[in-house]
């Protein structure tokens, strides 16, 4: 014949050792579901930020662009020195693009 230890409740000492695992394992999946949770937020955060870095890096591309055209207009109303100095910025910023790709 099998014995039953009982513990101090009453209760089979086996079915106490089963509820504490589901009592840790419920904490444990609580503790999870935070970690998730805040992983969710961070992820968030980080997409927005990326979001505004995009934003940030083609306005910067368009003001690029229009310096550029600004420099060639100023370049075909300029005579003499100006324009070889603005034809040298054109050139440093066409030597620029071509190092950045």
């Amino acid at each position: 014949m099998h014995k039953i230890t009982l513990d101090a409740d009453g209760k089979s000492m086996q079915i106490s050792i089963y509820e504490k695992n589901i009592e840790q394992l419920q904490q444990e999946n609580k503790i999870l579901k935070e970690n998730a949770e805040n992983n969710d937020k961070v992820v968030d955060k980080v997409n927005w930020k990326n979001q505004l870095l995009k934003k940030e890096n083609e306005q910067l591309k368009d003001n690029w662009n229009k310096l550029k055209e600004c420099l060639k207009d100023v370049m075909n109303s300029s005579n003499g020195d100006d324009k070889d100095f603005v034809e040298t910025i054109l050139n440093i910023i066409q030597e620029l693009e071509q190092g950045s790709d």
